[in-house]
């Protein structure tokens, strides 16, 4: 550590360099087959875990739109059944 560098300034390079190298990499090993979809979660819980869950709200959108989809990619059917009943039907206007 440089004597000007602080610990909040090495976990937020730290949590930049997980946001911009780490996750994308993890997904990308996720498409690629490298890794299951419980590895793939279980290392986003590592990184709630040790960063807060705020930093997911600092993704970049593909990333998280390729997290999501690959995480409820894997769900059962069931699963969106009932997140249905649990959001009821659509406000007029939205397909649905």
């Amino acid at each position: 550590m440089h004597s000007s560098e602080t610990l909040v300034d090495l976990w937020f390079e730290d949590a930049v360099t997980i946001l911009e190298i780490g996750i994308p990499a993890l997904l990308q090993d996720f498409k690629d087959s490298l890794i299951t979809v419980e590895e793939l979660a279980s290392e986003v819980v590592v990184v709630v875990k040790i960063f807060g869950r705020k930093i997911l709200d600092f993704l970049f959108v593909d990333t998280l739109i390729g997290l999501l989809s690959g995480l409820l990619g894997v769900m059962p059917v069931e699963f969106f059944e009932e997140l249905r009943l649990a959001l009821g039907p659509p406000p007029d206007g939205v397909a649905g």
